[in-house]
């Protein structure tokens, strides 16, 4: 997929998201949005793809994620992320493009799916995860662990390859 079309996806994606919570209902008064945020790293443990295994330990690959999130109510949030990815095989920098709508349930756990394009590859898909969060006092900060399912299609010798992956992302969310 070509980069313009990508960033058209990903600014529909963003007005998208936005229109959303524009018009759900009192959304007129910018004081009942919340804005949050998160960052922190990500790594893919084991990767399925084209019917062969990769693991952390045969290609070790490290994203540092970073996002803004915008919310109406206290338990849903549009949420925008994205994932410099670092590949040591062919070594390489990627930027995941990966907006969401995010969760929040009790006991801290957090529920939520991400739409996923890769800005330098042709890659695009979803990653539905789960997370808890650990509040850190009573600072509004909390520490976080996350259990992403990457799932996505790219073209490889002219064939869409599809690959499910399961990564662990640990951060920091405020």
């Amino acid at each position: 997929m070509e980069y313009r079309t990508l960033a058209r996806c990903t600014q529909r994606s963003i007005l998208l998201g936005l229109l959303i919570l524009l018009l759900m209902p009192g959304s007129a008064q910018a004081q009942d949005f919340k804005v949050g945020g998160h960052f922190g790293f990500v790594i893919p443990m084991v990767t399925r793809i084209d019917g062969e295994t990769i693991t952390v330990g045969d290609n070790f690959v490290i994203g540092f994620p970073f996002g803004l999130s915008l919310s109406k109510w206290d338990n849903v949030a549009f949420d925008m992320e994205f994932v410099p990815l670092v590949d040591n095989d062919p070594v390489s920098v990627d930027l995941l493009v990966h907006p969401g709508i995010i969760f929040t349930l009790p006991q801290n756990f957090v529920l939520g799916v991400r739409a996923a394009w890769e800005v330098d590859s042709d890659a695009v898909g979803f990653t539905p995860l789960i997370a808890k969060a650990f509040p850190l006092g009573s600072s509004g900060v909390s520490f976080f662990a996350e259990l992403d399912i990457p799932i996505r299609w790219r073209t490889i010798n002219d064939d869409t390859v599809g690959s499910i992956a399961v990564a662990a992302h640990f951060g920091f969310g405020f």
